[in-house]
């Protein structure tokens, strides 16, 4: 439908798209969903939201060097979203770029020092390091401030084993 020139503006037709791409990586179906937001970005190239949502199709599809484009394309339309250097971190880190993973945790943080994902990750860069205290003060923030999200499980995972392993 969203290919009809009478569908609407192109905007209106990249809307579309984007939503059936969501529909189909909702249906586990991320091939699909990457020829979707591909359409929708052919239409409108400078919607960053685009360019986040074919990255995530793109990482499920463990293709972290194209996911890795689409987000650096993505922060080249809007560089206030912390969410996508953290997706782009995670990205990095599946390509073993520690240090792009690193300072992308640190961009989203100094966006917005709460964001409960990248105080996960900086958490994770914490122990890793050897710094137990930081990482169990970064998780416990993520519990304070998003009690009820994901970020939250990942770190009652985390805290349990850290608590586990403490001497």
């Amino acid at each position: 439908m969203a290919r009809r020139t009478g569908a609407g503006q192109l905007a209106d037709r990249a809307s579309l798209l984007t939503q059936s791409g969501n529909a189909w990586l909702l249906a586990d179906q991320a091939d699909n969903a990457e020829a979707a937001f591909s359409a929708a970005l052919k239409l409108t190239p400078r919607d960053p939201e685009i360019w986040v949502d074919r990255a995530r199709a793109r990482a499920v599809k463990q293709n972290w060097v194209d996911a890795e484009k689409d987000l650096n394309n993505a922060l080249v339309f809007d560089k206030k979203k912390p969410e996508t250097y953290v997706l782009r971190a995670s990205a990095r880190k599946a390509q073993n770029n520690k240090g792009g993973y690193q300072a992308d945790i640190e961009a989203a943080l100094s966006i917005d020092p709460t964001f409960p994902e990248a105080l996960v990750e900086r958490g994770a860069i914490k122990l890793e390091a050897g710094d137990k205290t930081g990482a169990r003060a970064d998780w416990v923030q993520v519990l304070v401030r998003a009690p009820d999200s994901p970020a939250a499980d990942a770190v009652r995972q985390r805290i349990e084993t850290l608590e586990v392993r403490a001497p």
